[in-house]
């Protein structure tokens, strides 16, 4: 009876340890899993951010398209492509404008430029200028 109760003791001594060991096997699997759930779900809240500030600037990019892109102008208008035709003209007093002015008139507050492109991606310089916005940029 006494080595019943020791063999008892024993294989209860060891199912506890197996259990122990079980339990804090399964505690670092779940610090893992904790962690790549925290992971996905910065990714998320990143991806969700972005989206909405590419929604925003994407908007904000229309806004200044149709600023610039213009069916019928006005005197006071600073467009300078007038029925998808650039108006030399208006491009030339759009280009010398301050850059300061014109960033307050297309309602930015970031930097920008404005490039002109053939259909090959070759830049089309306007007036001497890769460019024209950022003074940093459009050398």
């Amino acid at each position: 009876m006494a080595r019943a109760k020791k063999r008892t003791a024993k294989r209860t001594a060891k199912k506890t340890t197996k259990r122990a060991a079980h339990v804090e096997h399964y505690n670092k699997h779940s610090d893992k899993y904790n962690v790549v759930i925290a992971f996905g779900v910065i990714l998320v809240l990143l991806f969700l951010f972005d989206l909405a500030s590419s929604e925003q600037s994407r908007q904000q990019d229309e806004s200044i398209i149709n600023m610039i892109a213009l069916s019928s102008p006005t005197e006071n208008s600073i467009g300078f492509v007038i029925n998808n035709q650039i108006d030399p003209l208006r491009l030339e007093k759009f280009a010398q404008s301050d850059y300061n002015s014109l960033k307050q008139q297309l309602g930015v507050d970031e930097d920008f430029v404005i490039s002109l492109r053939d259909d090959e991606g070759s830049v089309i310089p306007i007036y001497g200028k890769p460019c024209v916005g950022d003074p940093a940029i459009c050398r």
